[in-house]
């Protein structure tokens, strides 16, 4: 019985000998091997149509979406940026609430779109968040470097002691800024800041 099945199985696996398990089609298989290649090819070259286009559209993309504080200000008191500020210049700041625990003042400074606000810096270290259109920032730091970043809604970044800023808007749209000051609101102004055009480009 051994024998049998030993030899039984011996001649079905011998090479090109006809067999129930391998049978032979060699025409269809060239066939579905031809098909198969061909419907590679095309796949490939329909991938190598398709990636240029995806990677353009990533690197056509607006900023990023990031999470945009949520901060009330239906009741906001909207005051002048500074005591000398006319009346007639739209530049707005409202405090927002102060933390006597860390001695903080929150604030809100509001600027209509394309202005200039007056170079300001204060004396006490803080942070602001970007909660409604665009924010341009030139700056100079304690050795004198200039520097300058656009902020988009959601930016945040932390604000050095005595940075002096030269802020502005872009865009369409009013722009609102939130400001985290450890001390109180008491930009420093440089002479006559006024005095200036306000909006950019004219300064």
């Amino acid at each position: 019985m051994r024998m049998t099945l030993k030899s039984s199985l011996k001649l079905r696996l011998q090479p090109g000998l006809t067999s129930s398990f391998f049978p032979k089609r060699p025409q269809s298989s060239s066939l579905m091997i031809r098909f198969g290649v061909l419907a590679l090819v095309a796949s490939l070259q329909a991938c190598a149509t398709l990636l240029p286009d995806v990677q353009t559209g990533d690197q056509k993309s607006g900023q990023p979406s990031k999470i945009v504080p949520s901060i009330d200000l239906t009741n906001a008191k909207w005051q002048k940026f500074s005591a000398s500020q006319p009346n007639d210049n739209p530049l707005r700041i409202a405090i927002v609430a102060k933390d006597t625990v860390v001695g903080a003042t929150r604030i809100a400074i509001k600027a209509p779109a394309n202005f200039a606000l007056p170079t300001h810096w204060f004396t006490v270290q803080g942070s602001y968040t970007v909660l409604k259109g665009t924010f341009v920032f030139d700056g100079v730091d304690s050795q004198g470097h200039l520097s300058r970043t656009r902020y988009y809604p959601g930016d945040f970044a932390t604000l050095p002691a005595n940075y002096i800023l030269r802020m502005s808007t872009e865009g369409t749209e009013d722009a609102i800024l939130y400001l985290t000051l450890y001390g109180d609101w008491a930009p420093q102004l440089q002479p006559n800041p006024w005095n200036k055009p306000a909006l950019r480009g004219q300064r």
